[in-house]
């Protein structure tokens, strides 16, 4: 069954579910098999029977939203929920370095996230510490309109929420009343 949680940080309480938690072990593997990390890899069956449940937990959906990934299984899962998938691309690393130079900070902040930034193809927030998280809530994602969706079931997926930062960014940038659900939780 799905558990219910929220993500509390400095815009409050933000509600969402989840299936798995990754503080049991044998949950930890099944994580690492749907990221492709550490040799773990689905076997046969396996992956049709997590998809089969993640499915019963979380029902169908008029359109589910994830984030752009380049794990494959998370579209796949996505698609066993709604015929109408949107991925949300993360905007251009130089366009989010001209947003963050335009922010406020303190110079070792600055300094300090920039390098972190330099040597990533593409921004992760599970890269970036803690503390400067909040800073790309605003201008990780492309902003998109779905307000012709209002009306209908709305989902926004992910795998995973570690942080949160990632979930509440996505969901700042879509601007939508919807569900959000996980797979997997550190809570």
């Amino acid at each position: 069954m799905a558990i219910k949680s929220f993500i509390e940080n400095d815009l409050g309480k933000t509600p969402f579910s989840y299936i798995f938690s990754t503080k049991d072990r044998s949950n930890l593997e099944i994580y690492f098999k749907l990221k492709d990390k550490y040799e773990y890899r689905f076997q046969n069956e396996e992956f049709e029977e997590l998809k089969t449940k993640i499915l019963n937990e979380f029902g169908s959906y008029d359109l589910v939203i994830i984030p752009e990934t380049k794990g494959r299984y998370l579209k796949i899962i996505a698609e066993s929920l709604s015929h109408n998938v949107i991925s949300v691309s993360k905007r251009c690393k130089t366009d989010i370095l001209a947003d963050l130079e335009q922010q406020k900070m303190m110079k070792n902040e600055r300094q300090s996230l920039f390098n972190v930034l330099e040597n990533m193809d593409v921004i992760q927030i599970n890269k970036i510490k803690g503390n400067q998280r909040k800073r790309f809530r605003d201008i990780l994602f492309e902003k998109l309109d779905f307000t012709e969706w209002n009306d209908k079931k709305v989902l926004l997926l992910d795998d995973s929420v570690f942080s949160g930062e990632t979930l509440i960014a996505l969901k700042e940038s879509i601007n939508i009343d919807c569900e959000i659900k996980v797979i997997f939780s550190k809570f």
